[in-house]
């Protein structure tokens, strides 16, 4: 099907097609190849008349929403009124009765719940292949993750089932599966988006976010859930500065992911973009403050389920969980304490940048159930996979994975811009650019691209 949000509904509205035939061709397509990935755990039995709803009305006011007859994907932790909400677990739950606050907003904005995505269980693993329905498959490679913890939302987007999904991001949960499966996604602005009727996991660092085909379709998106207005515009290159991290902490890559980074630094300064280094210094001691901030706000979470019912997770979460009951009170506090000094100083870490750049994850996606013997010498799949994204989490700023074509390897590769708090705007302008640049083989914007694109000076 058409994978581009824009696209779908504008054809929608021109009455090129229909709401309806486009959850049709959506629908057909998970059924034809969900059982390979594994990536849908529950279709939602009201999408086609939701869709008919949808062309009926726009035939009356002749007009649509933002996201009109748009079909997409929900993550499993995300209450979708008359569904299950399973977080991927054996453990009983119950059909929801109303929909969270983000999943009111898409539906208002004209979007189609096609159904519910798979997670990771609870969200808590970044590898997506450890869930009571199994693993979700990588639509690249059927032998590798797909990342986790929003590991259907990833591959549902990336085999072109729909053009965007909900996932839930705590270290890394969105960008990850993003990452590997070659998408775009986002992590907002921590508190930004309505979490209610959203299952947490750590509540401090907890947020809804978007894994989508396009920058555009993430921008647009992000405007309904964040209800923004949102009308993402190119960055004009010379009138943008990014700031390239240089910290030692970054410099731990397989070959492929340095081949990106470096394609996607030359592409951006041969467009006349000004990429300055920039040395941070707290990346390091962020990996801690993110591990006893999550551990702790996890085990109270699940502390009743651990106590009742520990047998119905799944052997790598529960111990997991059982693992994270070390972290005493006072590393907890104390951890929440240097993630507002470094929020106090955000400012002075971007300088007179207006976005970072940095890898998404060190390495392209390992194999389905790999949890030692990685590239670049990671020698265990969390640190692998959550090292270089988690540190914006604890920041609490918005950071986008943006995707690189595909290593050597055959894998999708993938870099990470990252923005002010709320500054989700300049990085989408920023990231608009840098992805048409990847579109051009890493050359400058051809002169026809130029004159159609509308282009502004955005810096928040």
């Amino acid at each position: 099907m058409t994978t581009s949000v824009r696209q779908i509904a504008d054809e929608i509205r021109s009455a090129s097609t229909t709401a309806s035939a486009v959850t049709l061709q959506a629908a057909n397509g998970v059924a034809a190849s969900n059982k390979h990935l594994n990536a849908w755990l529950t279709m939602n039995g009201e999408a086609e008349s939701d869709a008919q709803r949808i062309d009926h009305e726009r035939s009356l006011v002749n007009k649509g929403g933002v996201l009109s007859g748009v079909p997409c994907g929900i993550k499993d932790l995300i209450d979708a009124a008359g569904m299950p909400t399973t977080a991927g677990s054996n453990f009983p739950h119950q059909i929801a009765t109303e929909d969270a606050g983000v999943v009111k907003l898409l539906r208002a904005a004209g979007a189609v719940i096609l159904g519910k995505t798979a997670t990771h269980e609870f969200a808590f693993g970044p590898t997506g292949d450890i869930a009571a329905t199994g693993p979700t498959f990588n639509p690249h490679d059927l032998t590798k993750m797909s990342g986790g913890s929003s590991s259907g939302s990833g591959a549902a987007v990336a085999a072109g089932h729909v053009p965007f999904a909900l996932g839930t991001d705590t270290g890394g949960s969105v960008r990850i599966p993003a990452a590997l499966c070659g998408t775009v996604g986002l992590r907002p602005t921590s508190g930004t988006v309505d979490a209610t009727g959203v299952i947490p996991l750590a509540p401090t660092l907890d947020t809804v976010g978007i894994l989508a085909s396009d920058v555009d379709g993430v921008s647009r998106v992000w405007g309904v859930i964040s209800e923004t207005a949102s009308d993402a515009v190119m960055a004009v290159p010379g009138a943008v500065k990014v700031g390239l991290i240089t910290d030692g902490f970054y410099s731990k890559v397989s070959t492929e992911v340095a081949d990106s980074m470096t394609n996607a630094v030359r592409a951006l300064r041969n467009a006349g973009v000004i990429v300055s280094d920039v040395t941070l210094g707290w990346l390091e001691e962020s990996i801690s403050v993110y591990d006893h901030i999550q551990s702790a706000e996890a085990v109270a979470t699940h502390r009743q389920r651990l106590l009742e019912h520990p047998e119905l997770f799944q052997d790598e979460v529960r111990t997991r969980l059982q693992g994270a009951q070390r972290v005493q009170e006072r590393e907890y506090r104390s951890a929440l304490t240097r993630r507002s000094q470094w929020q106090a100083r955000v400012d002075e870490y971007f300088g007179d940048c207006d976005v970072l750049i940095c890898p998404t994850a060190p390495i392209t996606a390992p194999l389905i159930g790999q949890r030692s013997g990685f590239d670049a010498g990671w020698t265990n799949a969390k640190e692998a996979l959550l090292n270089f994204t988690s540190p914006w989490s604890v920041l609490g700023v918005p950071a986008l994975a943006l995707p690189m074509g595909k290593g050597s390897d055959g894998m999708p590769t993938s870099v990470q811009l990252i923005g002010r708090p709320k500054c989700e705007q300049t990085v989408f302008s920023v990231a608009l650019l840098l992805e048409e640049l990847v579109r051009a083989k890493n050359s400058p914007l051809a002169h026809s691209h130029a004159e159609s694109a509308r282009v502004i000076t955005a810096i928040c």
